[in-house]
């Protein structure tokens, strides 16, 4: 869903880009599939006040309980300028900020699904490993 025009000021903007092709580029609402491994989301927020100049604090929220029913077990906020996490979205239901005005502050959700999996390909290949020694132990005992 694309985002509308701007209101009238003071306001707070946020918007998410998935570089889309235009009026779709910046969007109020942005849906994925979430049954793939990892997905990454582009926040922008905004703030517009009346004089052009005053500053604020921003604090961005969220539902724990919406992200932990999804299969990911890394949801991450992180700032654009930053490689560390800004907040970590499954323990933390906000991330609080200062906001210059008529500045855009870029933020990234990082959702993945870290569960590796060679351990399950682990168990198997080692039942098979720990059989081979077995037959080769008893047809060793045979031919004592």
């Amino acid at each position: 869903m694309p985002k509308p025009p701007a209101p009238m000021t003071p306001y707070i903007r946020a918007w998410l880009d998935d570089k889309l092709d235009e009026p779709f580029h910046l969007l109020l609402k942005d849906y994925r599939d979430i049954s793939r491994k990892s997905n990454t989301w582009n926040l922008t927020v905004m703030w517009s006040p009346d004089d052009s100049s005053t500053s604020t604090k921003i604090s961005i929220s969220w539902d724990i309980e919406n992200l932990t029913a999804s299969d990911y077990n890394s949801v991450k906020l992180y700032k654009e300028d930053e490689t560390d996490s800004a907040s970590n979205m499954l323990k933390e239901d906000s991330y609080e900020f200062d906001c210059s005005a008529n500045t855009a502050y870029r933020f990234e959700i990082q959702c993945k699904n870290t569960k590796t999996e060679s351990n399950t390909p682990f168990l198997p290949f080692s039942i098979i490993i720990i059989a081979i020694i077995l037959i080769s132990l008893s047809r060793r005992k045979e031919t004592i």
